[in-house]
């Protein structure tokens, strides 16, 4: 019997130079076949997916939840145009974070001088 070439679109699981690709789970791609219909997940692809994220690194705020350390790194732009004796954004993370009152002075005194 001649093999039929595979025709789903779905490559996942597909290697290079592999005519079939392996089964991987149809939800997360998980090579570990959790569930074989699309849109149901299992309590085994939340665990999968859930271990792929990476957590994001976090800033302190004094007076508030922290934030991204990326939203951290562009408040720190604004605050580095205003100020020129500035602390490194490490040293204001060790010293309790940005406060939410200082943020928004800073956004307002950037409007002013863009």
């Amino acid at each position: 019997m001649e093999k039929k070439p595979y025709t789903i679109t779905d490559r996942r699981g597909m290697e290079s130079g592999q005519e079939h690709p392996e089964e991987v789970c149809r939800v997360c791609g998980s090579k570990v076949v959790h569930s074989k219909q699309y849109g149901k997940p299992t309590m085994e692809c939340i665990k999968y997916l859930k271990d792929q994220i990476k957590p994001s690194r976090r800033f302190p705020m004094l007076d508030g939840p922290d934030i991204d350390w990326a939203t951290a790194e562009k408040i720190y732009e604004i605050y580095s145009v205003l100020h020129t004796n500035r602390q490194t954004l490490e040293r204001i993370a060790e010293r309790g974070g940005f406060g939410w009152g200082e943020v928004s002075t800073l956004a307002a005194k950037y409007r002013k001088i863009k």
